[in-house]
């Protein structure tokens, strides 16, 4: 299997993304006695499925030892061939130390629902906050803490609520009588719900 996973900067957000062996029309693994963890730019990888509709078809071939790279080639719907060689660094398997069982809070509900709440937010705000209360889920920006991309949006404060029964599941932990407070990127959080 191909497992992708990516950890923030910060080391507070973790994501692993994996396609087994059936995912593909042709999968071998050569002399793998252990899997191989590899080390790659997020930022290189991006770059190069950034226009993934436009592919026919994909290699992604890897090679460790003294010439350690990762080759992808792709086969686009024009008939352009595009081939990128990234260098990697072999490292640890990086995992995160975290079950949903040792959550305190669970909310549950339509991607769709808490889209169509972020639809109401300036589209080039940079942070959203959902804020756990008691009997609602709130989504507000904070236009002093937040930084825009084009200031003109400063003074704009927008706050929504989902009360608990809009929500398949909604148990709230314990908490702070002012809630509990969770920021995301809103450009990431929205990508997140549309998957």
């Amino acid at each position: 299997q191909l497992a992708l996973r990516t950890i923030s900067a910060a080391q507070s957000a973790f994501l692993v993304f994996t396609l087994r062996d059936d995912f593909f029309d042709d999968f071998i693994a050569s002399d793998v006695s252990k899997p191989i963890s590899l080390k790659l730019h997020l930022k290189n990888v991006v770059a190069i499925f950034r226009s993934a509709t436009a592919i026919k078809k994909l290699w992604i071939q890897v090679t460790c030892g003294a010439d350690s790279y990762m080759r992808v080639q792709q086969e686009c719907q024009n008939g352009i061939r595009k081939k990128f060689d990234l260098t990697f660094e072999e490292a640890e398997p990086i995992s995160a130390e975290y079950t949903k069982e040792q959550c305190a809070h669970r909310i549950s509900g339509a991607a769709s629902t808490v889209l169509a709440c972020l639809s109401n937010f300036p589209t080039r705000l940079a942070e959203v906050t959902l804020l756990c209360t008691p009997d609602a889920i709130r989504l507000k920006n904070d236009p002093e803490d937040v930084v825009l991309d084009d200031q003109k949006d400063v003074g704009l404060r927008t706050e929504m609520s989902l009360a608990a029964d809009t929500l398949a599941a909604y148990r709230p932990g314990p908490m702070r009588p002012e809630g509990v407070p969770v920021t995301f990127c809103l450009r990431e959080f929205r990508a997140v719900l549309n998957t």
